[in-house]
């Protein structure tokens, strides 16, 4: 059931995995653990950034497994998405570097979405000190601004508000902590490497067995046998639509060798003006039954 849930959230299809050898089923156990690890990643830094804005625990924990799901999904439709070259797709449609590289950065910014919060998280007892002292220079920096005003009234309207002491804890001051913890601790980044490479991971895995993936191999058989029988289907409807409207059956003109895929054109003689597809075989098609009608 673990293990079903695992190639689940990695984007494959159990099914299919049953039919290839262990050694593949056991890298994309591999890789749905690592999608595992990204899903509780993000279900922590969600939980921990809602926490600190709205320092309410109780509804951190639902917005923390929702943002989880949604992010978890993203990162699926990334993999599902990834193109499978056993599939006879025209060149247009093959899966280039600029496909590779939009869904790398893609992957990257929002890994670093994921990311730093936990930083802050981790280091959270280091950057305190320095938080508390910002936060001291932000009331004395109100304080002084307040002994300024000279009439009662205003004074009221700032001590009564505390204005001062919220604008010091406004929104738990995300982007001071961030800015604290790369500057007075420039090694994060080395834990921000390793934690993006583990974002990382499943996708640059995913593109590495693309080709030699045996499950890869008889994903593209299937679906290629799906395309071929689903054209082959409205091929016939078709036809036998236009064999009734028209009395002709002859009208499915196929272009590639290869339909409906695409890749092998039929080369047709030189001046062969007259096949079906043409304008002048279609004129001599409607030319002969006018005249087939006129004899009737």
């Amino acid at each position: 059931m673990f293990k079903s849930l695992l190639w689940q959230i990695s984007g494959v299809d159990a099914n299919i995995l049953g039919e290839i050898p262990a050694k593949w089923k056991r890298k994309y156990f591999r890789a749905g653990i690592g999608m595992f690890l990204i899903g509780i990643l993000c279900m922590v830094s969600g939980g921990y950034t809602f926490w600190v804005i709205f320092g309410n625990a109780f509804f951190a924990i639902p917005f923390s497994l929702i943002w989880a799901w949604v992010l978890l999904n993203l990162y699926r439709l990334v993999l599902i998405t990834v193109g499978n070259p056993h599939i006879p797709h025209a060149p247009r449609y093959r899966f280039p570097f600029g496909s590779f590289l939009f869904r790398t950065i893609f992957l990257l910014v929002l890994g670093l979405f994921v990311v730093k919060p936990i930083e802050m998280l981790v280091f959270s007892g280091l950057t305190k000190p320095y938080l508390e002292q910002h936060r001291a220079t932000v009331l004395a920096q109100h304080a002084a601004k307040t002994a300024q005003f000279k009439e009662a009234k205003i004074q009221e309207i700032f001590a009564g508000g505390n204005t001062a002491l919220e604008r010091a804890n406004e929104n738990g001051y995300l982007m001071t902590r961030l800015e604290i913890l790369h500057r007075e601790f420039p090694a994060v980044w080395c834990l921000t490497l390793s934690l993006i490479w583990i974002f990382l991971w499943p996708f640059w895995s995913r593109v590495a067995w693309r080709r030699k993936s045996e499950y890869e191999i008889l994903r593209g058989t299937i679906e290629k046998e799906l395309v071929v029988r689903e054209y082959l289907r409205f091929k016939e409807l078709f036809v036998a639509h236009m064999l009734a409207l028209t009395g002709r059956d002859d009208i499915w003109e196929e272009r590639y060798k290869d339909m409906p895929f695409g890749n092998a054109p039929i080369l047709r003689k030189e001046k062969d003006y007259m096949h079906p597809g043409s304008i002048y075989g279609w004129a001599r098609i409607h030319a002969t039954e006018g005249e087939n009608g006129e004899g009737k």
